[in-house]
């Protein structure tokens, strides 16, 4: 979007279509990042929901590695 914002979208998790018990709904990286035109993705429990330490670090990089992708992409559009 050229009208000067940042967009930040909430609710990315790698298991697009996913729905929690409280009604939340995720979608991908790739997906906000192309699809809705967002420049950065917020996540929470994707991130946080995993078991350790390492896990949490880890799952962070490969958002990182996604979301990167995604925006590369979108721009070469």
């Amino acid at each position: 979007k050229a009208d000067g914002f940042l967009y930040f979208t909430p609710g990315v998790h790698l298991q697009q279509d996913k729905t929690d018990n409280l009604g939340q709904h995720y979608n991908s990286p790739e997906y906000v990042i192309i699809e809705k035109k967002t420049d950065a993705i917020i996540v929470g429990t994707g991130i946080c929901g995993q078991p350790t330490d390492e896990a949490k670090l880890d799952t962070a990089k490969l958002y990182r590695k996604l979301a990167w992708e995604a925006y590369e992409k979108k721009i070469h559009q």
